[in-house]
């Protein structure tokens, strides 16, 4: 999608998608919590589970549990990372 001054309509379902799926620092719940007073799904957590996910379905497989520690042991290696270097510069 290319971003110029005419498309800002096409935006706003994604926008808004955004800022009520985000959890607030304020009372530590997402928009849309409060409102359905149930945890929001992201489609892409079924393909990489959360561990609300892990939890809601009492997933028991030993492998797919270790996979997706291991991605969480990745992610937090990026994450280590990417703050590691920022405090460099």
């Amino acid at each position: 999608m290319s971003a110029n001054k005419d498309d800002w309509d096409e935006r706003i379902p994604a926008t808004l998608w955004a800022y009520r799926t985000t959890v607030k620092r304020l009372h530590k719940k997402t928009l849309f919590k409060l409102v359905y007073k149930i945890q929001i799904v992201v489609p892409v957590e079924f393909i990489l589970p959360s561990k609300f996910i892990f939890e809601a379905t009492r997933m028991t497989d030993n492998i797919a549990l270790w996979d997706r520690l291991g991605q969480l042991l990745e992610l937090e290696k990026t994450c280590f990372s990417v703050e590691f270097h920022q405090s460099m510069e």
